[in-house]
């Protein structure tokens, strides 16, 4: 009876927040759209298409491998997250010299690279979270990770929103994704 209840614990807490990060998400993203329009949105989504492309080589598998060790023996949770975020680490420099040395090969306006500069960074802050989300899951823990994506995407929108209605551009809205990230990878670590 405790397996089925950890297990349905875990099951609804990861849809639940999933389900509400998606839909805040989209509304952030809606807002982004709207306030800004077309031109700069395009800057936006450039800047995270490239973003979440750094993030999958930064993040490499890495987060699932973690998962299935440390779940089989957590006794090597320490070593095996330790050694993720030094790979990690390796690969966001990679990702940030293969983002300047593209930039330097294509004439793109000052914005659009800045946007996709503070993204990219965003993403490895995120790819460092995932590693403690793993470790999360790793240990059957999943209401943690739950309770951190909504805490992530709820500052997020409240950023952006604020931001938005100081009259900030869309540099500096930008910017919200990364403070997000940042303030949530030491919520994480604790």
């Amino acid at each position: 009876m405790k397996t089925a209840r950890r297990i349905t614990i875990n099951f609804l807490s990861l849809s639940i927040s999933e389900l509400v990060a998606k839909i805040l998400q989209v509304i952030t993203f809606v807002f982004i759209a709207r306030f800004f329009g077309s031109e700069e949105f395009g800057n936006f989504s450039f800047g995270l298409s490239f973003a979440l492309l750094a993030f999958i080589f930064i993040d490499f598998g890495l987060s699932r491998l973690l998962i299935r060790e440390v779940s089989r023996n957590r006794k090597i949770a320490n070593k095996y997250a330790s050694n993720s975020l030094a790979v990690k680490f390796f690969l966001s420099i990679i990702s940030l010299v293969g983002t300047y040395a593209f930039f330097r090969l294509f004439d793109y306006p000052w914005d659009t690279q800045i946007i996709t500069y503070i993204m990219v960074s965003s993403v490895i802050l995120q790819a460092f979270n995932e590693t403690f989300y793993s470790i999360f899951k790793a240990f059957e823990r999943m209401h943690y990770e739950s309770m951190i994506k909504v805490l992530r995407i709820l500052m997020l929108l409240s950023l952006v929103l604020l931001f938005s209605l100081k009259g900030y551009n869309l540099v500096t809205i930008v910017l919200a994704f990364l403070i997000s990230e940042f303030i949530i990878l030491f919520v994480s670590i604790g």
